[in-house]
C-alpha cells in the first residue's frame, strides 16, 4: 500500500516505540524481531499497533493479524508505504481491510479507531496508584513491614503487587509457605490499610509446578507444536485449546478467592514470527500458527484474566497488539535503564560493561506518549528503571516526577529498593523520600482531573496523554519530552542529566504556572 501524503506533516501512533514521537522517516515493523544493536538483542516491539495518524486529520488502521512494517516517508518523503504479507485468501476465514479515518482534529481520529477495534477497558481506580513493588519480596514480614513503613511516613499508595519469586513455583497459583507463613492474614492486613493487591504472573508452568505441570503435560494444555520459547520455564499454555483454556481459569479463581484483585501479566511474547531470516514455525490446536498466533496469543492470555477477575481487573501487561485494549488496562514497558539515556545511547552498566541500552526515563516518555496515540491510554513505567539499577537520586528524583504526571503511577524498580531506602552509592537521602512524597500526593490529588478524563474516553476517544505536537499540530513542532494532560495540563519534565531548567513551548493563550502562579503567554 502507497498513500501519498504531505512533506509537511508529521506522524504518530504505531503503537510503543522508543526513540521519537513523530514517525516520520521510520521504518517499524509490526512484530517482535531480532536487533544485534541493543543489549536485550530484539527491537523491543512489545506492542506494535498499525494505527497511524497524521497531523493534517487523518489515519489509517490495517486490520490484519498477519506480518508487516510501515515505512512512514523515509524512503520517499511524500509516501507512506504499508507492506503487509498475505495469505491466499480463497476460502480462508480471514480477511484483509485497510481503514482510512478522517477527522477535524487528529486527537479525533481515536475514537473512530475504538469503534472498529472495540474502547479501552478502563483500571479500577486504585490500579492508577501511586502502586508498590519490590521485584522481589524477602518474606511476609517484608510486606507487611512495607505496608507500615507506607503509612508510618505518610506515603499516598493505592496498592502493591507481589512479584516472582512468591510462589512455591513458577505457577503453582499459592504463596510459597516458605516465605508466606500466613498468606490470608497478610491479605487482610493489605486490605485493612486500605490497599489492594495484585501479583505477578506468566502463561507457563515450570517443572517443579506440580501437580499443575504434569496434569498440563499428560492432558495437552501445552502448545502442541512448539519452536523456540522466549523464556525459562516452559513452552507456553495453549489458549487456543478450550480445556487448557478453562484448565488456567480455574486456577486463576484460586487467586481470586483468596483477595487478589489484579495481575502483573509478564512475558507471553514467544511466539516470535521470524528469526533472522528463517520462519519461526509454531502449531497451535485450533489449527492456526505464528503468521497470525504472533498477534493473537497475548490478547488470549490476557483475556484469560480479564474474565475471571471481579468487578474491573487491574491488568499491567508488558505486551499487547491491536484490539487488546479491551483487556489490558495499563501497560509497563519491559525492562527500562535505570538511567537519563535515550534509546541506544551507550552507557555502562551495573557490570562495568559499556551496552547499547534500550532506555531509561527519556525513552519511556515516548513509549508512553506512543501508546496514548495508538489506543492505548495507560501506561506506567517501573519509577527509577529497572536495569543496573538502584537509580542514582538525580534519575530517582527526575523519574518520580514525571511519573506522578502522567495517568497511572507505579512505584518499584529491578533492585527492590523502596522509596526510603537509601543504597550506598546513589546518593538518595531524606530530600530524595521527601521529594518523592510530595510528588506522590500530587499524583493523588490529580487524580479526579485523570479519572474525569478516562471516563470520557467513551465519548470522544482522546486520550488523556497527549504528544505535544498531536495536540497543536498547527504549531508544527514535535518535542519528545513535554506533553498535554487533557486540554488544561501542559507537563514539561526534566529528563536530561545534569539539567536544572527547561525551555517550555507554549500553545497560545495565557498559561498559569502550577507551583508558584505566574501567568505565561
Amino acid at each position: 500500500l502507497r498513500l501519498r501524503v504531505s512533506t509537511s506533516e508529521a506522524f504518530y501512533g504505531l503503537g510503543e516505540r522508543h526513540d521519537a514521537v513523530n514517525q516520520r522517516g521510520k521504518y517499524r515493523a509490526m512484530q517482535i524481531e531480532p536487533d544485534g544493536e541493543v543489549e536485550t538483542l530484539y527491537n523491543e516491539a512489545h506492542v506494535p499497533v498499525p494505527l497511524l495518524v497524521g497531523t493534517r486529520g487523518w489515519g489509517t488502521f490495517v486490520e490484519t493479524k498477519r506480518v508487516g512494517a510501515f515505512d512512514v516517508a523515509r524512503s520517499e518523503d511524500d509516501v507512506v508505504e504499508i507492506t503487509y504479507a498475505l495469505p491466499p485468501l480463497r476460502g480462508a476465514r480471514e480477511t484483509f481491510k485497510v481503514h482510512l479515518f478522517a477527522a477535524k482534529h487528529p486527537l479525533d481520529v481515536g475514537k473512530l479507531y475504538y469503534d472498529v477495534t472495540g474502547y479501552p477497558l478502563l483500571p479500577p481506580p486504585w490500579g492508577l496508584g501511586p502502586v508498590m513493588w519490590r521485584n522481589e519480596n524477602r518474606d511476609q514480614a517484608q510486606v507487611e513491614e512495607d505496608i507500615g513503613k507506607l503509612r508510618d511516613l505518610d506515603l499516598a499508595a493505592t496498592g502493591m503487587w507481589l512479584d516472582r519469586p512468591y510462589a512455591t513455583a513458577v505457577n503453582t497459583f499459592d504463596f510459597d509457605p516458605k516465605k508466606f507463613e500466613g498468606a490470608p492474614a497478610m491479605i487482610r492486613r493489605i486490605h485493612d490499610a486500605g490497599l489492594r493487591l495484585a501479583v505477578w504472573h506468566t502463561p507457563y508452568l515450570e517443572p517443579a509446578a506440580q501437580p499443575l505441570e504434569a496434569e498440563a503435560k499428560q492432558k495437552g494444555y501445552f502448545v502442541p507444536r512448539p519452536s523456540l520459547p522466549l523464556n525459562k520455564w516452559s513452552v507456553p499454555i495453549d489458549f487456543t485449546n478450550p480445556a487448557a483454556y478453562a484448565f488456567w481459569q480455574t486456577q486463576i479463581q484460586r487467586y481470586v478467592d483468596a483477595g487478589v484483585e489484579g495481575f502483573k501479566l509478564d512475558f507471553a511474547e514467544d511466539v516470535a514470527p521470524s528469526l533472522r531470516t528463517g520462519r519461526n514455525a509454531w502449531g497451535f490446536s485450533d489449527g492456526s500458527d505464528e503468521r497470525t498466533m504472533h498477534h493473537d496469543y497475548t490478547r488470549l492470555y490476557h483475556q484469560a484474566y480479564r474474565e475471571k477477575v471481579q468487578n474491573t481487573p487491574f491488568l499491567l501487561c508488558r505486551a499487547g497488539r491491536w484490539g487488546d485494549q479491551a483487556n489490558a488496562t495499563i501497560v509497563w514497558p519491559s525492562d527500562m535503564d535505570a538511567t537519563l539515556t535515550k534509546h541506544k545511547e551507550r552507557f555502562v552498566n551495573a557490570a562495568g560493561e559499556t551496552v547499547v541500552g534500550i532506555g531509561g526515563l527519556p525513552t519511556t516518555v515516548i513509549m508512553g506518549l506512543g501508546l496514548s496515540a495508538s489506543g492505548f491510554p495507560f501506561f506506567a513505567s517501573d519509577t527509577g528503571g529497572y536495569r543496573s539499577g538502584p537509580a542514582n537520586k538525580e534519575t530517582w528524583v527526575r523519574w518520580a516526577e514525571q511519573t506522578a504526571l502522567w495517568p497511572a503511577m507505579e512505584v518499584g524498580d529491578g533492585s527492590s529498593t523502596m522509596p526510603w531506602e537509601t543504597p550506598a552509592g546513589t546518593g538518595r537521602d531524606a530530600e530524595s523520600l521527601d521529594v518523592y512524597r510530595r510528588y506522590a500526593r500530587l499524583h493523588l490529588r490529580l487524580f479526579p482531573f485523570f479519572w474525569s478524563h478516562a471516563k470520557r474516553i467513551a465519548v470522544d476517544g482522546r486520550p488523556i496523554a497527549r504528544a505535544f505536537g498531536l495536540a497543536f499540530p498547527e504549531l508544527g513542532v514535535h518535542p519528545d519530552d513535554q506533553y498535554m494532560l487533557g486540554d488544561e495540563l501542559l507537563a514539561a519534565p526534566v529528563v536530561t542529566a545534569g539539567q536544572t531548567r527547561r525551555d517550555v513551548i507554549l500553545p497560545p493563550g495565557d498559561w498559569l504556572d502550577w507551583f508558584d502562579g505566574n501567568v505565561h503567554s
